[in-house]
């Protein structure tokens, strides 16, 4: 529970779903340099998740906006994309995504806490924990999953959403103060870094993939009839998860789907034996029609190994992935800090995929795939990490 002190000294937060309340609100951050800012959805509740609060902060009081309220929101969005203006987000990723897929909002000027806290060497690095290390309040995470679409609110949810921004401004002055004095110029360089990656990320179209099957743990496992099964599940599962306007996993989990497509069952009493008595009970006849019409269809092609060209290239890259995550782990151990803000996952994967080199730090500067700062403090170590493994093996690029 938070600490009771101090929510009873805290004003109720304003909760916006007006134009006389956005009037209240652009009052108070007119002449601001900096705000909080947080966003909950409704995740867990609906097929194609949206923004279902916007909570803003400044040092003075908590804003609570109901973006379902039919307000005009685009003043709001344009100090989002006002770079003289600090954002300080904690854990800005999913917010940005969801905020640039539903509104398209190009947000800038970030500060994310959590980013700082990780450059830091913080161990804990959730919102709750550093609230409590820094200032003693336990932060009540009960309401972590409400439904955030529903109206009317009560108050406990919204002293919920208000704490999520109510304390990000103070905890990023602490935090930042410490990254000017830590001594390490690269820690600031790396949380800045991380924060403009943040905000130039572009998100991928809703909705599942044509192979987002494939990504439910064990798929690559099943054979060739499984893995044919799998998918009509999977599909089956999606289009009836967005007629009824819930997320998937309330339709089916993943394990269960797992089991049905390893099994594949063509009747009650068989699917009754992975299956739970409820989910038959609600679509154990849909199911059914699913594996087998599955049965009907050629069995799914599993890709080839290619040719020998190919399964060397694969080799290679590989090998050279894995030479990266050794070195960035190891470099990410001295401070100590994340990999991920050493090199992140999407770099790696790029310098890993080059067909030559680089052979050199000016070559590496020249391929313009980060900024330079990480090519003075790390490139050397990063083509080392990279030829080390073709060099004692001789295959060099030539």
């Amino acid at each position: 529970m938070p600490n009771q002190d101090v929510m009873e000294s805290l004003a109720p937060p304003d909760f916006i779903d007006d134009v006389a309340g956005m009037d209240r609100l652009f009052d108070a951050i007119r002449d601001v340099d900096r705000i909080a800012v947080d966003t909950e959805a409704d995740s867990f509740f609906s097929y194609r998740q949206r923004v279902s609060l916007i909570q803003i902060s400044t040092v003075d009081g908590d804003f609570i906006v109901d973006p379902l309220a039919g307000l005009d929101l685009e003043p709001l969005f344009e100090v989002f994309e006002d770079a003289s203006v600090t954002k300080v987000f904690h854990d800005a990723e999913f917010d940005l995504i969801l905020l640039r897929r539903e509104y398209e909002v190009q947000l800038d000027g970030l500060f994310d806490t959590k980013v700082a806290a990780v450059a830091l060497g913080h161990d804990a690095v959730g919102l709750a924990a550093l609230v409590e290390a820094e200032f003693g309040v336990k932060l009540d995470k009960r309401y972590q999953r409400s439904d955030w679409g529903k109206r009317p609110l009560d108050a406990a949810q919204l002293d919920y959403a208000r704490l999520d921004t109510h304390f990000l401004i103070e905890l990023a002055d602490r935090l930042s103060a410490r990254i000017d004095a830590c001594g390490d110029p690269i820690v600031r360089l790396e949380v800045d870094g991380e924060c403009r990656r943040l905000t130039q990320m572009v998100p991928k179209p809703p909705g599942p993939g044509p192979d987002s099957w494939l990504k439910i743990k064990g798929a690559k496992r099943l054979d060739s009839r499984q893995r044919r099964t799998l998918e009509q599940l999977h599909a089956w599962r999606e289009r009836l998860a967005e007629k009824i306007d819930v997320p998937p996993f309330k339709v089916l989990g993943n394990t269960e789907l797992m089991s049905i497509a390893t099994a594949r069952p063509t009747d009650r009493r068989a699917l009754g034996a992975v299956l739970s008595p409820s989910r038959m009970k609600r679509h154990g006849d849909a199911l059914l029609d699913v594996v087998r019409a599955a049965e009907k269809l050629p069995e799914h092609v599993v890709p080839a190994n290619g040719q020998a060209g190919d399964r060397a290239r694969r080799d290679r890259i590989r090998k050279r992935l894995e030479r990266l995550k050794k070195w960035r782990k190891a470099r990410a151990e001295q401070r100590p800090t994340d990999p991920s803000l050493i090199l992140h996952r999407e770099l790696v994967e790029q310098l890993a995929e080059l067909e030559h080199g680089p052979d050199s730090v000016a070559e590496l500067a020249a391929l313009d795939l980060m900024e330079q700062w990480r090519v003075d403090a790390y490139g050397e170590e990063i083509v080392a990490a990279l030829r080390d493994g073709e060099r004692r093996s001789g295959h060099g690029s030539h």
